[in-house]
């Protein structure tokens, strides 16, 4: 779907984490000098992987394309034309629609900020801790990326929030959306979010607190610090729905100790203590 785009002014960084499934095969058969590749030997992790591959990027603009995903035919067009047109803005997002491994539609969601409209950070940090976003579903600037990617290193698996997150502190920041631009995201248990569910919902926890300690005091601290407790909270259910309840017990305590006024923060320990089985069947997400 990258290379049969319709706009042709284009390259393809592909950047192979160490897979087993025949991907060198498959890219050895594809003669298209648009196409670069990088191999790791061996398997080195989401970030260092996305790396690689922005560093090897020579466009003015970047879309991070997951091996699953697919673009529809006029993505690149529509998103880095209103890009042009937009010097102002930072960041294009696309509609999302997700399918299942056999194509047939889930949902869809359509971005928050229309390309007739200016966001404020603010906006755009909402709707990426709503999950009303997603890092595919959008062209970035390359330059911008690369000034602060190095920053997103102990992310991990979610590097993509974290890249987002700090552009939109960055000063000027503005994010808008292209109608009718639709970014294809195949959803299967196979996939990071649903393999590893309990470490992404810890990772965002220590991302929103990282970032909450790094910024001055204020509306933005105090919206990161309520949505890591909500991730914590949630990482401890992951842990009483996979039978750790003493895990999840110990965690939700040392959250008490850390924020003694919060209500949530008792009532999930003590419902920890009293009826575990009730924290087992919480859903394990931040909402």
């Amino acid at each position: 779907s990258a290379l049969n785009q319709s706009l042709r002014d284009l390259e393809v960084v592909v950047s192979d984490d160490g897979s087993t499934d025949g991907t060198r095969q498959i890219l050895a058969g594809i003669a298209d000098p648009r196409l670069r590749v990088h191999f790791h030997a061996a398997n080195v992790g989401v970030w260092a992987n996305w790396a690689t591959a922005l560093r090897m990027a020579r466009g003015r603009y970047i879309v991070f394309l997951g091996d699953d995903d697919e673009l529809t035919l006029n993505f690149i067009f529509q998103l880095s034309s209103f890009l042009d047109s937009s010097p102002d803005v930072s960041v294009a997002f696309s509609d999302l629609r997700m399918v299942s491994i056999a194509g047939e539609l889930l949902h869809k969601i359509s971005a928050p900020h229309r390309a007739d409209n200016r966001h404020p950070p603010m906006d755009v940090i909402m709707a990426i801790l709503g999950s009303r976003i997603f890092f595919g579903a959008a062209m970035f600037r390359r330059e911008q990326c690369l000034t602060i990617w190095e920053q997103c290193s102990p992310d991990g698996l979610v590097a993509d929030w974290g890249l987002i997150l700090r552009l939109a502190q960055l000063p000027g920041f503005v994010a808008a959306s292209v109608p009718d631009a639709e970014y294809i995201k195949t959803s299967h248990s196979s996939q990071l979010g649903s393999t590893q569910g309990g470490d992404v919902l810890r990772l965002l926890a220590e991302l929103c607190e990282r970032l909450a300690h790094q910024g001055p005091d204020g509306d933005l601290s105090r919206l990161l610090r309520a949505e890591s407790l909500l991730y914590r909270i949630g990482y401890c259910r992951h842990l009483a729905r996979i039978g750790d309840i003493t895990g999840c017990r110990s965690r939700l305590w040392s959250l008490v100790q850390q924020r003694p006024a919060s209500l949530l923060a008792w009532s999930q320990f003590l419902q920890s203590v009293f009826c575990p089985w009730r924290v087992a069947a919480a859903p394990d997400s931040n909402s």
